[in-house]
């Protein structure tokens, strides 16, 4: 008996606690989006790409998603790629294939940003 009363004490302690816990995560996601800005096309290197049989030089860039609002403080930043080998593809446009879709790396971007982030999409 003493055992069943242990285990019902063990729940109500989790009960307690996760209802004290869970709506923290949940009051940062329904807080005011933050002010972002968008610097699109950003150059930030070369790379070798293979067009109709011969290596060519082409800019890589990433667009760059960050609060307007100034911090004192330094910002997380994320970032995020689609692949595609620097030859194929785009982090503004949703990726679509056989009926499946991918939600583009600037949508990502922009919610990261808007939670104060700084997000680079490349």
């Amino acid at each position: 008996m003493n055992k069943f009363r242990y285990l019902n004490f063990a729940a109500l302690v989790i009960a307690g606690l996760s209802c004290t816990l869970v709506p923290a995560p949940l009051a940062s996601q329904e807080a005011p989006p933050i002010t972002y800005g968008l610097e699109a096309g950003v150059v930030y290197g070369k790379g070798l790409v293979t067009k109709e049989g011969k290596q060519v030089s082409r800019d890589l860039w990433m667009d760059v998603y960050s609060p307007v609002e100034t911090s004192s403080e330094p910002r997380p930043a994320v970032i995020l790629t689609f692949g595609g080998a620097f030859h194929r593809g785009s982090p503004r446009i949703t990726f679509q294939s056989g009926g499946a879709q991918d939600t583009s790396m600037g949508n990502y971007c922009r919610r990261f940003a808007a939670r104060g982030y700084t997000c680079f999409a490349i």
